[in-house]
């Protein structure tokens, strides 16, 4: 069975972002719904997290695969000060990833 190398990334936002710009890194990352026409429509706007396959075990922790790290990596570190480890993603975690990718 070959092992898959994943990171596991935990991030702290700056104390100095204002209210705005706080909500605007979480909209960014998470995505969020968009309502129009007073309610009447639904959209769906997808963020960082919705095209990367992961896992957040915690409310500022991610986990995902080496090969996306980068990107992640290079959004968060306009908002937030982060600590990165590599680790091995076991069978387990990797289904998980791939059944919330579909």
């Amino acid at each position: 069975m070959k092992k898959e190398i994943g990171s596991i990334i935990f991030y702290k936002l700056k104390e100095k972002l204002t209210p705005k710009e706080r909500a605007r890194f979480h909209r960014q990352l998470s995505g969020y719904l968009d309502k129009s026409f007073y309610g009447h429509f639904h959209y769906q706007r997808k963020g960082l997290l919705s095209r990367i396959p992961h896992l957040s075990p915690a409310r500022t922790a991610i986990i995902t695969r080496k090969k996306y790290i980068w990107l992640l990596t290079q959004y968060l570190k306009r908002y937030a000060k982060i600590l990165k480890w590599d680790i091995i993603l076991s069978q387990e975690d990797i289904k998980k990833m791939e059944s919330k990718d579909k």
